[in-house]
């Protein structure tokens, strides 16, 4: 038996101006939606193998314009730079997880240990 087709809903976010500008752009758009809401609600623990200064050094190296992405991520959702880097940032660079800067539904909550 064939199911009804669901419909999708999709918002977008413009943004323009330097890479924090767009990361609190983005922050803002991600904060007022109820994944976001309850992104904030959650309590993230950091890897065990996160180290943020080796984090920094890999996007400055790689990518330093997401580095400032994501610093304004933080900023505009008021969480630590080392979480949004987990959180936002490829998953913190560890490979082969794969991701982008960009805020979807699915965020990272490490067990506590």
């Amino acid at each position: 038996m064939a199911s009804a087709a669901k419909m999708l809903t999709v918002s977008f976010v413009q943004c323009r101006g330097t890479p924090y500008e767009v990361g609190r752009a983005q922050a803002d758009a991600f904060a007022a939606t109820r994944n976001g809401k309850a992104f904030l609600r959650k309590k993230v623990r950091l890897p065990w193998w996160f180290n943020i200064r080796t984090e920094e050094r890999a996007f400055r190296a790689y990518g330093p314009a997401l580095l400032e992405e994501i610093a304004g991520i933080a900023d505009g959702l008021h969480i630590p730079m080392e979480q949004a880097v987990v959180c936002f940032g490829n998953d913190g660079l560890r490979m082969p997880t794969g991701g982008c800067s960009a805020v979807h539904e699915r965020w990272r909550v490490w067990p506590q240990l």
